[in-house]
Parts: C-alpha cells; sequence; structure tokens
C-alpha cells in the first residue's frame, strides 16, 4: 500500500522509519502515514533525513505536495516539519495538518536554475513556531516560502484554501496574483 517505506538502520537495529503512501483525500497528493524515531535518537537528525527523503521522493514521483497529519503538542516535531517545508494549515475542528508544496516546486521548470543556486532546506527561512502558519491578505490565508542565501533570494507564496502559488519573487523578475 505504500510508495516507499524508509529505514534509518544502526547495525541490525531500526532506529527509525517514515511510510510514504497516496494522500486518500486529494490526488496528487503524497502523504507521510507513518514517521517515528526510537527517542533515545531523538535530535540526531533521524527524523530530519527521512522527511526530506520523502519531500525529494514525493518530487520524483511527480506529486505536487506533500502532507501528514500530527498533534499540536508535538512541540519536537513541529519545527522539524516547518523546516522541512511544511505549513500548518488553520483547520476548523483542529486538527494539526501540515502542507509541504516543495515537490511541486522542486520540478518546476521556472524554478530550476533557483535550485542550483538553493538548497531547498539549508537556505530556507522560517519561522518554526509552533503554532498554525499564515498571514491574512484580503480575506485568503498566505503560506510564505523563503530562500536567502549570498545576497541573493527566492520568495514564493500560496494560497491555503486553492493550494496554489500566488507569487513568485526573485531578483529577476516577480509574477503576483491579487483579488479583493
Amino acid at each position: 500500500r505504500y510508495l516507499n517505506l524508509y529505514l534509518s538502520v544502526e547495525g541490525e537495529r531500526v532506529l527509525g522509519y517514515a511510510k510514504l503512501t497516496d494522500y486518500t483525500e486529494e490526488p496528487g497528493v503524497a502523504y507521510i502515514e507513518l514517521l517515528n524515531v526510537i527517542p533515545s535518537h531523538h535530535g540526531k537528525g533521524i527524523g530530519r533525513d527521512l522527511v526530506k527523503r520523502c519531500v525529494l521522493r514525493a518530487a520524483e514521483l511527480g506529486y505536487e505536495r506533500l502532507d501528514l497529519f500530527t498533534w499540536a503538542g508535538n512541540t519536537k516535531a513541529v519545527p522539524l516539519y516547518k523546516k522541512c517545508g511544511f505549513f500548518w494549515e488553520k483547520m476548523e475542528n483542529n486538527s494539526t495538518h501540515l502542507m509541504n508544496f516543495l515537490p511541486g516546486l522542486l520540478k518546476l521548470a521556472i524554478l530550476k536554475p533557483w535550485w542550483d543556486v538553493f538548497d531547498w532546506y539549508e537556505d530556507c527561512k522560517r519561522v518554526l513556531d509552533t503554532e498554525p502558519d499564515g498571514r491574512d491578505e484580503h480575506g485568503f490565508d498566505i503560506y510564505d516560502y523563503s530562500w536567502e542565501k549570498d545576497g541573493r533570494r527566492l520568495e514564493i507564496s500560496f494560497e491555503r484554501s486553492g493550494r496554489g502559488i500566488v507569487a513568485i519573487r526573485t531578483p529577476d523578475f516577480q509574477i503576483a496574483i491579487s483579488t479583493e
């Protein structure tokens, strides 16, 4: 049932795993169904590496987005998820749904030259707090990605409900969509 199952192994001991599947709620979306690292190895980069691998694999497989669910009190993991490109969606039912638009961005032709400049993980600038993301713009929830390196900057904004790009800003060009 899964697309990929990733294991972090030391000798014969499994330290962590990530199960990547299709997200049955939305077409074109991959889903991290299970992710876990044994507590004695928290903070050693295992979870980060597993999540990064899922982001890259989702892009390789042609997915536009990668989602996962967690719980609001998961204060160790939420900053990690945000650093890996996830946005915590504000939900009426208070569930903790996170969406990552990087799989689609990493394969977008207009952005390919920028991924030679920026490392999508290392150069991403984000607030990593443990609360829902987004800013209001004319009644729309907007999620902002920003990458910075060597004085260069790339910014991409998504609208939450439509799940689409509303702005791309580079030193070379700017494209934006706005409505009241």
